[in-house]
This record gives C-alpha cells, sequence and structure tokens, in this order.
C-alpha cells in the first residue's frame, strides 16, 4: 500500500514538473502555500508549490518547504465522480458526494508519511476562488492525516492557497 502511495506522490511531482507549450504550472508571483503542521508555522518555498490539473476533473496542489534540514511536503488531490467543477465557495469533506480527495504529509527527517483514509483521518478543503480564464485558485483546508505504521496522527489547520496556478 505505502509503494503506491510514494509511486502517485513521485508520479505528481513528474507530472508537474513536465510542461506543455512553455508553461510549468509553477505559481505566479503572489502565489501561497501556508499552515500549521501540529501549531508549527509551514510555508511552502515559491517554486516548490506544485499544481496539476486534468480536463476538469482532477486538481492536485502541493509544496514543500525550504528547510534543507527538515524537508516538509503537504499536498491533496481531488478527483471529480463528473465533470462538475471546482466553484467558488465548494466546501468538501469526507462526506461531501461527488468528490475523492487524497491528503498526504511526508516529514523526510521523521519518516512521517500520514493519509487521510486512516482510521480517525478527516479533511476538509474550502475553495474560496477559481479562475479559469486565468487558471487560478485560492482556498483553504485543513486535514488530521495519520501514519499507520508509526500510529502517529498529524493535524494539520489553517491551511491556505492562494493565486495558485493550474
Amino acid at each position: 500500500m505505502k509503494t503506491k502511495r510514494y509511486f502517485y506522490l513521485l508520479l505528481l511531482v513528474l507530472c508537474s514538473a513536465c510542461s506543455n507549450g512553455g508553461s510549468n504550472n509553477q505559481s505566479n508571483g503572489n502565489s501561497s502555500f501556508t499552515a500549521k503542521i501540529d501549531g508549527q508555522s509551514f510555508v511552502a518555498r515559491h517554486d516548490l508549490i506544485f499544481t496539476l490539473e486534468l480536463n476538469g476533473k482532477y486538481l492536485a496542489i502541493g509544496g514543500t518547504n525550504d528547510n534543507m534540514t527538515n524537508i516538509k511536503t503537504i499536498d491533496f488531490t481531488i478527483t471529480m465522480d463528473a465533470f462538475q467543477g471546482l466553484s467558488n465557495g465548494l466546501e468538501i469533506t469526507d462526506a461531501t458526494a461527488g468528490f475523492y480527495v487524497e491528503a498526504n504529509f511526508v516529514d523526510q527527517d521523521q519518516d512521517i508519511d500520514a493519509w487521510e483514509d486512516e482510521p480517525g483521518a478527516s479533511y476538509f478543503i474550502k475553495i474560496i476562488s477559481v479562475d479559469y480564464d486565468n487558471g487560478l485558485v485560492s482556498g483553504e483546508f485543513n486535514f488530521t492525516l495519520v501514519d499507520d505504521e508509526l500510529s502517529q496522527t498529524v493535524n494539520i489547520t489553517e491551511g491556505e492557497f492562494s493565486n495558485i496556478k493550474f
């Protein structure tokens, strides 16, 4: 199961690094991706904020901090059952029909790999604004994620992503 997840995470990073038409889907100069991880501030480095959007049915967003000695990554993927698209004010929880979410937190130094699909985990994502014309999305998120191998819960609160280019 963990191998599948690592493959998924690697695929996400590789796909977001690949580009067509000269645009690399990295965020513009006004973008940000921040949160608190168990009460500690997390700020993704501007050039390490990534996104991938496919045909209005799939949106992945994530960020990695700049600390070379304590690398952390938060990412999530929203998959829509049918073409519904995202809309301003949309709230997605583990009880929202028509959406599937994968949320993940990785702490390289602590060897933590926590996910949303373990018992006791939950998620909340709110799309504040989505601009399909300019390919920008902003929103909020909160996750309770669980690393089943370490029996550890990670609380990600006050998550915000702003002006993320897709």
